[in-house]
């Protein structure tokens, strides 16, 4: 057998182990209801909404929707764990302080964060901050 025939040989081997490994994998996959088989490219993770922040006094907060694991606070480098800043005001910038996302509680993982009565003002605002009006005396 040349060099030749026996690496095709061994591409079409492992074709067919791949793919048996595939049908195995998607013969575990079922849906609850027993239906047709999932498969991982078809489930769909909960999202949440966040007011995820800027660095913008203009604009502090933007109106994003993320997968539930993006802010479960599970692992690194989501959300929930990395921008933990207090809630936006106008007076944060000036002394080099980087302000937080809003995050509503993800159960059972956390209960929120910023999602004080002012945190969830913003965000029932559609991630803006509401004009404040003054009065003049």
């Amino acid at each position: 057998m040349t060099h030749l025939q026996q690496a095709r040989r061994l591409v079409v081997r492992r074709r067919v182990i791949a793919g048996a490994v595939g049908v195995a994998v998607a013969g575990l996959i079922v849906s609850p209801s027993g239906a047709a088989p999932t498969l991982p490219s078809e489930r769909v993770e909960p999202e949440v909404t966040i007011c995820h922040a800027t660095d913008s006094d203009t604009n502090p907060y933007v109106r994003i929707t993320v997968d539930e694991s993006a802010v479960d606070g599970v692992g690194a480098a989501d959300h929930f764990g990395t921008h933990t800043g207090p809630i936006w005001d106008s007076t944060l910038k000036a002394q080099h302080i980087s302000w937080g996302d809003l995050i509503p509680p993800v159960a059972p993982y956390h209960a929120g964060l910023n999602w004080t009565t002012a945190g969830q003002a913003i965000w029932t605002n559609g991630c803006t901050i509401a004009p404040t009006t003054t009065v003049a005396p």
